[in-house]
């Protein structure tokens, strides 16, 4: 944002120093942290530049509590927040709760909230997963499979969401921390846990305005067996926004759902696009002649 602060620090020990920052007077942001030496710039470690988070903090609030049929105005004062709408939301129960931005995995109710400098309101939104259609490209045993889930939420999602697939049973892919992922929006790894059946991906960069939708891919290896296709599920963990970083503490878990399945013909099966349904092929017919 251009905006720079200037703090003197002190040596604690040959790596480590300790600074104390003024109250930052500008909205919420991460920040670049840049050493200096006298008027010599220290390079960070393996060139990778430091961050720090400048977070909104709440210091009062004008109202406890209000009436079930809503119209209280709530006034928050404090520090770092962002003008404009759209940032803020709270969903009211018999405690408060405020988070960064917009999904609940159940109804609310919505309310204003402002600062010394600015204002704003929103409307909360019900998460759910509207869209989650899988298919797969094979089902022959022991070929590397690759399944696609196309993905519609009725809310943004952003940085860090995690969706996971749940009952995905019988692939021989060993687990790993970093099965290669294809997607518009995700990041290009995702979790798989081979004993537990499930496939964790992680969205990506997609700035503040988020994304609804997206389409993602992964291959599998087929076991050696045939199997009846298991039943899988989907669920979610929202991560909200705030306008230069991600508030990782504010999120909502959407309970797993039942996946809708591909049915189309595939390598000659049909239903061979169900997920992991896996055949072991045979000959069906063999005649010999001279």
């Amino acid at each position: 944002s251009g905006n720079t602060l200037t703090v003197s620090a002190a040596a604690v020990s040959g790596r480590n120093l300790s600074c104390e920052a003024a109250p930052w007077p500008h909205r919420e942001a991460v920040a670049t942290v840049n050493v200096y030496r006298g008027a010599t710039l220290v390079p960070p470690p393996e060139n990778s530049p430091l961050r720090f988070a400048f977070e909104s903090t709440w210091a009062a609030t004008s109202a406890t509590q209000g009436p079930a049929t809503g119209g209280t105005v709530l006034t928050v004062t404090g520090y770092g927040f962002a003008e404009g709408a759209g940032y803020y939301d709270c969903s009211f129960s018999t405690k408060a709760i405020c988070d960064g931005f917009v999904a609940y995995a159940g109804s609310s109710s919505s309310s204003k909230s402002s600062s010394s400098s600015s204002s704003s309101s929103s409307t909360s939104c019900m998460a759910t997963l509207t869209s989650r259609h899988l298919e797969q490209s094979t089902p022959l045993a022991l070929l590397d499979n690759t399944l696609t889930l196309t993905l519609e939420a009725s809310c943004s999602f952003f940085y860090n969401t995690s969706f996971t697939l749940l009952g995905l049973t019988g692939p021989a892919t060993p687990t790993t921390g970093a099965l290669p992922l294809s997607s518009s929006h995700f990041l290009p790894e995702a979790r798989w846990d081979q004993a537990a059946g499930s496939l964790t991906a992680f969205v990506g960069d997609v700035g503040t305005a988020g994304v609804r939708s997206d389409v993602i891919s992964f291959t599998l290896a087929n076991p050696a067996a045939g199997q009846d296709p298991p039943s899988i599920s989907l669920a979610a963990t929202w991560t909200y926004p705030y306008v230069f970083g991600y508030w990782e503490r504010a999120y909502t878990d959407i309970p797993a759902v039942e996946v809708t399945y591909g049915a189309g013909n595939r390598s000659g099966i049909d239903g061979g696009a169900r997920p992991l349904f896996v055949v072991v092929p045979a000959l069906r017919d063999v005649r010999l002649a001279q």
